[in-house]
């Protein structure tokens, strides 16, 4: 939708928006949405009191949250300069479980939304529905502003691609093969610490970032860990 469609209508957002962040201190951290920031920017970032941080890296948001006197409202994408969104929330809520964390998805996975919520994630939004103005954005911050959460209906109609059995998405053999990766071994060490080929291995790993949704060892073993699959 371009601006000059419905003029009316998306000055009304605007305001709504103001008027939703108007008596809170914000952080934003995204990466790589450059239109996207600059407009929050200009909407967010005006006729306010309040502190105003537009960042696109965990350590810059930690640096600012760790400084903070209040909660503050964070909006977030799952992908930042530096690492994961992710990674980032989980830090926030352990800093202050009172900051109110929006999540920006960027990725179609079921995984990410999943790990979002456990991380105590107080809404979720699909990129999509930001660039396309659907209203989530405001329904979000209108929830987390009574002290409930959100999920984006477009997150809301993803399908599971994993289906854990008895919670677990992934298998005893698989966790085991994890752990040693983790330990920063190759497969054919793997394999001789589990009596198992090193082809072996590799069919397992591979199981394991389908499940996972990755697409690479290291990326398996970060999510592993953000999930709890790996102490």
């Amino acid at each position: 939708m371009s601006s000059g469609q419905h003029p009316l209508s998306d000055a009304k957002r605007v305001l709504r928006i103001k008027a939703l962040v108007h008596d809170i201190d914000v952080v934003v951290c995204m990466y790589p949405y450059t239109f996207m920031f600059q407009q929050l920017a200009k909407v967010i970032g005006m006729d306010s009191a309040k502190s105003r941080h537009f960042l696109s890296a965990r350590h810059e948001a930690l640096s600012v949250l760790k400084q903070a006197q209040a909660p503050h409202l964070v909006l977030i994408s799952d992908q930042l300069n530096d690492g994961s969104g992710l990674d980032l929330l989980r830090d926030i809520k352990r800093l202050d479980p009172d900051h109110r964390c929006i999540v920006v998805l960027n990725q179609n996975s079921v995984n990410a939304q999943r790990l979002a919520r456990q991380l105590h994630a107080d809404a979720c939004i699909d990129e999509n529905s930001l660039q396309e103005r659907t209203g989530a954005l405001i329904k979000a911050l209108e929830a987390v502003q009574q002290g409930k959460t959100y999920t984006d209906p477009r997150l809301q109609d993803l399908k599971p691609s994993v289906h854990p059995a008895d919670g677990q998405p992934l298998s005893e053999r698989q966790q085991e093969i994890l752990h040693w990766v983790a330990e920063g071994l190759s497969n054919r060490e793997i394999g001789l610490q589990l009596n198992i080929t090193p082809n072996t291995v590799r069919d397992h790993l591979s199981e394991v970032m389908r499940r996972l949704e990755v697409s690479n060892r290291a990326s398996a073993v970060s999510t592993a860990f953000r999930l709890g699959l790996l102490p």
